[in-house]
């Protein structure tokens, strides 16, 4: 199967020492230059970077179209930007990525796209785990994953909310996953847009 990754699952995954998830749903990764220096190189003694450099079954590769990654930057970091191109590059069947506004870009470009929730349900489903749960609450404890209280309720069956969670942030969060690098300034998992911004809409054509 053919999947690229953005850093967030990569770095996420491996910090609860699950990253092999990934080698057993999809066999091989690729994962552009940009998300990979900004997990191995910028990552460098956190959990997880060190594995990802070492495993054979994730690819570096570095995406063709600069003028549309520079384009996508305007709006989306560098390793989100450069994820999106090589997808359509390499007309991946997914794209790995929890970001938003990555994901509404990656939508207006026809791009199928899963997060790291997708992931375990799909690791689930297919008998690689036993349950979501406890490896929903590892990364929400261990990697500093955060996700909307209502989303995690659905998606682990619990029929009660806790109105003391630290993690309940009010219905407008989707769910982060956020890098070392990302972690001032705004945060592009809770941005919302109804249209794609100017560049995005080029992409459609560049990439096309």
């Amino acid at each position: 199967m053919n999947v690229v990754s953005n850093a967030s699952p990569l770095i996420n995954l491996a910090r609860i020492g699950r990253l092999e998830l990934l080698r057993d749903l999809y066999d091989e990764i690729c994962v552009p230059e940009a998300a990979w220096q900004e997990v191995v190189v910028g990552g460098t003694g956190l959990p997880g970077a060190e594995l990802v450099a070492k495993v054979p079954w994730i690819k570096r590769r570095k995406a063709k179209n600069s003028m549309l990654v520079r384009a996508l930057r305007q709006d989306l970091d560098a390793g989100e930007a450069e994820a999106i191109v090589l997808a359509g590059e390499l007309e991946a069947e997914l794209l790995l990525m929890d970001e938003s506004l990555g994901r509404e870009t990656a939508r207006h470009l026809g791009l199928k796209f899963v997060g790291i929730i997708g992931i375990l349900i799909e690791a689930k489903h297919t008998g690689r785990i036993t349950a979501v749960k406890p490896l929903l609450d590892a990364l929400r404890e261990t990697a500093g994953f955060r996700i909307r209280q209502a989303l995690y309720v659905r998606v682990t069956g619990r029929g009660r909310v806790l109105a003391n969670d630290p993690n309940r942030r009010g219905d407008g969060e989707v769910l982060t996953a956020r890098s070392p690098s990302s972690a001032s300034g705004s945060n592009p998992a809770t941005t919302s847009q109804k249209n794609p911004p100017r560049f995005q809409r080029r992409a459609c054509v560049w990439l096309r």
